[in-house]
């Protein structure tokens, strides 16, 4: 089974002593496809030095990956439109619920009054 693999370097920068770190990529390389041994002896190399890592390119994908920065920016706004529309149905329920409760007080306090009415003889 052969992988399709580019191999980066980087290096971790840390800042003010906190959690706070990002990692700079220095290079990377042009994809290659390798025997699994190969990748193997890759993947091993790696794990004892720290100053690369390997990236696999899935052979078999599925139906849709974002592989441009306009797909990344169409999933992103798929799923804001999808949040607002969201939100404006969860605020369309908040809505209905407090007319629904509004209508119940005013029916109830009718009904307080109507009875208030007759035993006062009005």
């Amino acid at each position: 089974m052969a992988h399709k693999i580019a191999i980066i370097t980087s290096r971790d920068v840390y800042s003010n002593y906190g959690d706070d770190s990002n990692t700079i990529i220095n290079n990377i390389t042009e994809w290659t496809e390798v025997t699994h041994e190969d990748y193997l002896l890759l993947q091993k190399a790696s794990a004892c030095q720290y100053n690369f890592a390997i990236l696999e390119q899935p052979v078999d994908t599925p139906a849709f990956i974002a592989k441009t920065i306009a797909d990344y920016l169409e999933v992103a706004k798929a799923e804001e439109a999808k949040a607002d529309a969201d939100k404006k149905k969860r605020a369309a329920q908040t809505l209905a619920r407090k007319h629904k409760n509004e209508l119940k007080n005013r029916e109830s306090k009718l009904a307080l009054l109507n009875k208030l009415k007759a035993e006062l003889g009005q």
